[in-house]
């Protein structure tokens, strides 16, 4: 009985890590996606007049300002998404670690 008691709590530790994986693919998926639009805003924005007007959405209102005041917040916004993948490429490492562990597989050295 001991054993089955064994298998089923692996099992489940097996599915807990699984979503949980699936849950930090989703967030990556979703930074990488918006690493790539602020990319392309600032690849666009770089090419255009720093008092040029443009309006930047916050909180779901436009706002009208200036290519130059746009330019350094989108440039720290990309900077911060970049950090969070980096942050949540660890935490995957960490959860496929964890999952080999569970599993009783070998952990492969780097």
């Amino acid at each position: 009985m001991d054993v089955a008691y064994g298998v089923e709590s692996r099992k489940q530790a097996i599915r807990i890590l699984d979503n949980q994986k699936l849950t930090l693919i989703t967030q990556y998926d979703e930074l990488t996606q918006d690493a790539t639009e602020h990319r392309l805003v600032l690849d666009a924005i770089n090419q255009l007049p720093k008092d040029r007007r443009c309006f930047r959405v916050v909180g779901g209102v436009a706002i009208e300002t200036t290519v130059d005041n746009v330019k350094p917040q989108l440039e720290m916004e990309a900077g911060k998404i970049k950090d969070l993948q980096k942050v949540v490429e660890k935490q995957l490492e960490t959860i496929n670690q964890q999952l080999l562990k569970v599993k009783g597989e070998e952990i492969p050295k780097n």
